[in-house]
This record gives structure tokens, C-alpha cells and sequence, in this order.
């Protein structure tokens, strides 16, 4: 299938195959060419992506980029990209070249009030059931719950949010043409149905170890707060939750039993005063009315308009921002 000729799209689809690996030496200019300046208009951010088509190397970027696209118009996947109505301009994705889309294409209304819930993959009986109540009873509340399409935590998170009013939106660490487990292809399936199932990474890109990392760190860019639920201490286990700090959100974990290394990096966090503790989803959400009353923009346009019956401690949501 023919898609629309448009360069810029090309272009940014083609750096998209990059994320989550080196670039060769032929592109190594290419790392800042694409990142967002704030407050940058968007014409002048076209003409500098438009840029990295210029040259001996145009035609073969070009063509990449193209071709990613039709695979992806023949999977029934979408391209968002910055300037769209959809792309979630709220989030600190400024290095993020675009997002590639299954389901609703509309990541700004879903996002703009959100919750990030992850955690292991090697999760515990008691974690999973906490990933449940937590996802749950914030998605009741009115916030989507973004998750990793993973087992353990976020399996649980993401399975439980799709019993509420708010499904959940999903983030895959690899192409969305590529096969999951049938438990994660049911997750995915829902999510494409009913909410989002998105991607950094275009069709065709395996789940390697440097994609699981960067899929990592986008989950905590996407939301006003993550919740952590048993994590080890690893790098790897706290990436997210570093991530969503840097991003200036709000970053809560949940304590476990002291002596198990699953619970680690949770207790960690806390105790390195990077994490706010909590217990349940009440918990998560009075840290985020107060994140809002300190004036986090991301918890002010979180907070607005949530079902503060929900959670009968919340009271006097502050105003959101006007633009």
C-alpha cells in the first residue's frame, strides 16, 4: 500500500528504527537533529527534521522511512508524530521522533491525565495483587493507567484497569507487529480495541535489551506519576522511576517485606527520598492533589477534573493551568 508523501514523516519514522541502538557513523549527526526545543515553532522543528533527508544519505533514509510506514499502514498501525492533534505534548518527549499507534490515535486526552504502574516481571502473588488494587481503583478514580505490555506488575495493572470505566494505555517494548504471549496478546488486543497499545520503535523491531530500556524510560515520561510496586534495586529495576524524576513527575513506590529482593529498588527510592510512599490507590492519590497544590503542572492537569468522590479525602482540586 501507498502512503502519503510526506518527508517529514519519513524521516522521523526512519530515526524511529534507531532508538535503542547505535547509529552508524553515517548518521551520528543525526542524535540532536530531531530532539524538540521547547517553545520551538513548528515549522522551524519541520525544516531541521527535513535536514536529516539532505545529502548522499537522503535517499536511503528516506526510503527506510517510507517503507516502515507502509508496513505499518498495511498492519493497521499509525504514526504519530509532534504537530499532530493526538501527540501527547504534555509529556517530556522531546527526544522521542514520533509514536507508532494501534487503537485510538488521541494519546493528548488519554495521557493528559494519567497514572504510569510497573513494576517486576518476576512478580510475587502479594505484588500482582497490589499492580490489581492500585490500577483499579486509579483508573475508577478517572486516570488512565499507562503500563508496560509485560507480565508480571504491569500485566496485572493493565488487566485490572480494563474492568473500570478508564482503560488502560499499554507501551510495547518492540514493534506492535511482533508476537507476545497469548496472556500479552490478549492485553494488547484490548488495548488496541478499547483504549491505545503505542510503541517508540516501528513494525519489524525486536524486543532486545536496549529497546526494554528505552521503553522503560518512556513510561515514566508519559504520566504526571509512577508508581513503583515491587522493583529491585537494580539500574534497570528503578529506570522508570528515574526517568519520571528527571521528567520533573511525581514518583511514589509501594514498601514490601524488608528482606526480599524484589522489593529493593521500592524501598530504595523512598529512602533515598526520590519516592513517595504509599500504600494503595488513596495513597497515590493524595500525593498527586498534593504534587498539584505545589504547583506540578503535570499533577495540576492530572488532578483537574478527576472523580474526587473516588477518594473522599480529596477536596478542592486546584485549578488547571491556563495555556
Amino acid at each position: 500500500m501507498t502512503v502519503d508523501d510526506d518527508p517529514v514523516r519519513d524521516v522521523l519514522a526512519a530515526l524511529s528504527y534507531y532508538l535503542g541502538k547505535h547509529l552508524p557513523e553515517h548518521l551520528a549527526d543525526l542524535t540532536m537533529l530531531h530532539h524538540y526545543r521547547p517553545g520551538e515553532a513548528p515549522g522551524s522543528y519541520r525544516m531541521r527534521v527535513l535536514k536529516a533527508g539532505d545529502g548522499a544519505r537522503a535517499a536511503a533514509l528516506l526510503a527506510l522511512g517510507r517503507s516502515l510506514r507502509e508496513r505499518a499502514d498495511d498492519a493497521g498501525i499509525a504514526l504519530l508524530i509532534r504537530g499532530d492533534t493526538g501527540w501527547p505534548g504534555h509529556a517530556d518527549l522531546g527526544r522521542v521522533p514520533c509514536l507508532w499507534v494501534r487503537g485510538n490515535p488521541d494519546l493528548h486526552t488519554a495521557l493528559i491525565r494519567s497514572v504510569t504502574v510497573t513494576g517486576s516481571r518476576a512478580a510475587s502473588d502479594e505484588g500482582r495483587m497490589l499492580a490489581a488494587e492500585i490500577g483499579l481503583g486509579l483508573a475508577d478514580a478517572g486516570l488512565t493507567v499507562v503500563t508496560g505490555l509485560s507480565a508480571g506488575i504491569d500485566a496485572a495493572a493493565a488487566a485490572a484497569a480494563f474492568d473500570s470505566t478508564t482503560p488502560p494505555v499499554l507501551v510495547h517494548p518492540g514493534g506492535l507487529d511482533q508476537p507476545a504471549g497469548l496472556t500479552l496478546r490478549n492485553l494488547a488486543d484490548r488495548a488496541a480495541s478499547m483504549s491505545a497499545l503505542i510503541s517508540p520503535f516501528p513494525p519489524g523491531c525486536d524486543r532486545t535489551s536496549r529497546r526494554w530500556d528505552y521503553r522503560n524510560l518512556l513510561l515514566g515520561m508519559l504520566s504526571a506519576v509512577t508508581v513503583v510496586i515491587e522493583a529491585s534495586s537494580t539500574p534497570r529495576g528503578i529506570l522508570t522511576a528515574r526517568a519520571a524524576t528527571e521528567s520533573g513527575r511525581l514518583v511514589c513506590a509501594v514498601p514490601g517485606p524488608v528482606r526480599s529482593g524484589l522489593w529493593s529498588g521500592c524501598h530504595q527510592l523512598i529512602a533515598d527520598g526520590v519516592a513517595q510512599l504509599v500504600t494503595g490507590p488513596s495513597a497515590v492519590l493524595d500525593a498527586l492533589q498534593g504534587a498539584a497544590q505545589r504547583g506540578n503542572p503535570a499533577a495540576v492537569a492530572a488532578f483537574s477534573g478527576l472523580d474526587t468522590e473516588a477518594n473522599p479525602g480529596m477536596q478542592n482540586a486546584p485549578a488547571e493551568p491556563t495555556p
